[in-house]
């Protein structure tokens, strides 16, 4: 009986040495991807609470690529440039899926959600400084993005700094009233 105890013990000892350089080694990653998930679904659930006011401010999306105003019954009494950015970065485990993904290539689709979310947040953005400055449309939107990185090389494989940066602008226009001439009859 004595034997069988320090066998098991034995056991337990060496499998806890493996555990634990896993739990070492991965474990920071297993939290990012926790920990991430959370942040990241919260991050997209604000921004539709976001969405929802500032579109409930305007009679319509006042965000649009045309060169002209929507609204074609008024016409300009100001305009400007409106901008805005954002930058974001994977968590640690997107990356880790990421770097085991490369190896075998296709679409990284663990990406997708970090990349919509970053695009949605900095169009919201845009709307809410033209909210802000007062502009009734703005027109010619451009979205412009950035890869950042730490290392300038980009063939450098153990560069895991990488980070998108959107850089959103296009020009506001404050539309004048409505005249109204009655003829008379």
């Amino acid at each position: 009986m004595a034997e069988d105890v320090t066998t098991v013990g034995e056991i337990i000892g060496i499998l806890l040495i493996p555990i634990f350089i896993i739990l070492l080694t991965l474990g920071p990653y297993f939290l990012s991807a926790i920990v991430g998930s959370f942040h990241q679904n919260g991050l997209r659930k604000r921004l539709e609470i976001r969405k929802q006011v500032t579109l409930s401010s305007f009679p319509m999306d006042p965000i649009h690529s045309l060169s002209r105003p929507a609204n074609v019954n008024h016409s300009i009494q100001s305009s400007g440039l409106v901008m805005a950015n954002v930058s974001i970065s994977p968590s640690w485990w997107q990356m880790f899926v990421v770097s085991i993904h490369s190896l075998f290539g296709g679409n990284i689709s663990t990406l997708d959600s970090v990349i919509r979310w970053g695009r949605e947040e900095v169009i919201q953005r845009l709307r809410e400084e033209a909210q802000k400055q007062g502009w009734d449309e703005v027109i010619n939107v451009r979205l412009e993005t950035a890869m950042i990185r730490k290392s300038s090389n980009a063939s450098n494989r153990k560069d895991k700094g990488a980070a998108m940066e959107y850089l959103i602008y296009g020009t506001g226009i404050r539309l004048s009233p409505i005249n109204i001439q009655l003829s008379s009859a």
